[in-house]
């Protein structure tokens, strides 16, 4: 397929390029959208879906995937390019990006061209995967799923929030569109030396022992609880976990996918913010979290200040590096002890296959080879969690070897329950500034959680 000229093409060596695109791509990406734009408003494909094959070519074919992964990350997916064509060196998959702001604002665009890139990295939900959907632009992953056996590999727990209705109307059940190979969770990051000079135990059964942890290091002088919370982002992963811990698994779920009758405004919910804020009104969270940015306080943390992290496993890379063996990371706990682990968490976008692609076979049987435990290294490495294979990958340090064992639990007991803002494309927007509302005191537990509820039905009112 033909390259488009909204990509900036990652060189073949496997270097990673620089960041964002060039002034001259986004100047070309202009004239894209204004060519397409009349078309792309409303029109959408009709492409009849072809048999499905294990089969690959033996001629020459060349496919293009688009990504808005940089650094290490950008760096694993050409690592499983390159092993992918030593094994079928017939084939070439050119790897492109676009910075994650630009995709956000073209993608539908770009896969509506005449040179759509052949798989593209489609976040779930209603954002990016529901609009592709809906215009018939990308295709039912359900043959091929047939053929590989990935459900047979990967717990529905996480292939479920890659499917939705052919309508692109709802998610978290339906056609399989996308196909994930890592993911992500929230959990405790803790520095080493403060919890040992504490006495610190760090078994924790229930949220009343790590609560107990956090009076064990205000008691002590240190800042239980680290995070910049100005654009609140920061303060709504802290409450995650919470969220995961006094939540069954699928009541998380079913409210976030839209299952009819969910409410949020629940008393486990409820029972979870108001953890969050009694935390704020110990001091158990950094004093000056909400005039502090996430950048600056994740230096202040990395830096030595503060004890506990309630964040994503996407800082893992950037803590160790800078704390090296002084970071470890454990599963926040349930509200009651040996209770299934679980964890505010979801896959990493998946990967789906244009209906404009002329190899679809070809992409298919590439994605597979992404999904095979052999190639967990090479995920691993790039800061990915793989889905497949996790068990035998080699950690460089005890933080990141601690983070791992973490998600194999999650993985083993099919424990991750997704992201709240995930329920409606404008659920962040909601749910960040209402957080920071009640840590401020001046919105209550219950109330938050009604106007998230409020967005949610408005939204599902829409569908």
């Amino acid at each position: 397929m033909s390259r488009n000229p909204v990509f900036t093409s990652v060189p073949q060596s496997g270097r990673t390029i620089p960041r964002g695109r060039t002034a001259a791509a986004i100047a070309l990406a202009g004239g894209l959208i204004a060519s397409l734009g009349a078309c792309a408003s409303g029109d959408t494909t009709s492409t009849e879906q072809g048999p499905a094959s294990t089969e690959i070519p033996s001629d020459p074919v060349e496919i293009t995937m688009w990504t808005v992964q940089t650094g290490a990350a950008q760096d694993s997916l050409q690592g499983l390019i390159d092993a992918y064509e030593a094994e079928n060196p017939n084939v070439t998959i050119n790897l492109d990006y676009t910075e994650s702001a630009a995709f956000s604002s073209t993608f539908k665009l770009v896969m509506s061209s005449d040179t759509a890139p052949d798989i593209i990295e489609c976040g779930q939900g209603y954002t990016q995967m529901g609009p592709l959907v809906q215009s018939n632009l990308i295709i039912s992953l359900e043959p091929y799923d047939e053929l590989y056996g990935w459900s047979d590999r990967i717990a529905e727990g996480f292939l479920g929030p890659s499917r939705m209705s052919d309508d692109g109307a709802s998610f978290g059940s339906g056609t399989l569109f996308g196909l994930p190979i890592a993911g992500n969770m929230i959990g405790i990051y803790y520095n080493v030396e403060k919890v040992d000079a504490l006495g610190i135990d760090l078994d924790f059964q229930t949220v009343d022992d790590f609560t107990d942890a956090l009076e064990t290091a205000k008691a002590g002088g240190e800042v239980p609880i680290m995070f910049g919370n100005l654009d609140g982002d920061p303060g709504a992963k802290a409450w995650e976990p919470l969220m995961s811990a006094y939540q069954e698994k699928q009541v998380k779920r079913d409210w976030i996918t839209g299952v009819e009758g969910s409410n949020i405004q629940n008393p486990e919910a409820i029972e979870a913010t108001q953890q969050l804020l009694d935390w704020s009104d110990a001091g158990y969270i950094y004093e000056g979290a909400a005039g502090t940015s996430r950048a600056d306080g994740n230096a202040l943390y990395t830096g030595g200040e503060g004890v506990f992290a309630l964040t994503g496993s996407w800082y893992l890379g950037t803590y160790t590096e800078a704390m090296g063996e002084n970071v470890g990371y454990t599963l926040f706990p349930r509200v009651n002890a040996g209770d299934p682990a679980q964890a505010s968490g979801a896959t990493s976008q998946p990967w789906c296959i244009s209906s404009k692609s002329d190899y679809p076979d070809v992409a298919a049987n590439f994605l597979d080879f992404t999904a095979q435990a052999e190639n967990a290294q090479i995920l691993w490495d790039g800061g990915f969690l793989p889905l497949v294979g996790a068990e035998d990958v080699v950690s460089p340090n005890t933080g990141s070897e601690q983070a791992l064992e973490a998600w194999n639990t999650l993985v083993e007991q099919d424990g991750l329950t997704l992201h709240s803002d995930w329920a409606t494309p404008s659920m962040q927007r909601t749910e960040n500034p209402g957080l920071q509302e009640v840590l401020a005191g001046r919105l209550s537990p219950e109330d938050f959680l009604g106007t998230m509820q409020q967005n949610w039905e408005d939204f599902q009112a829409t569908k």
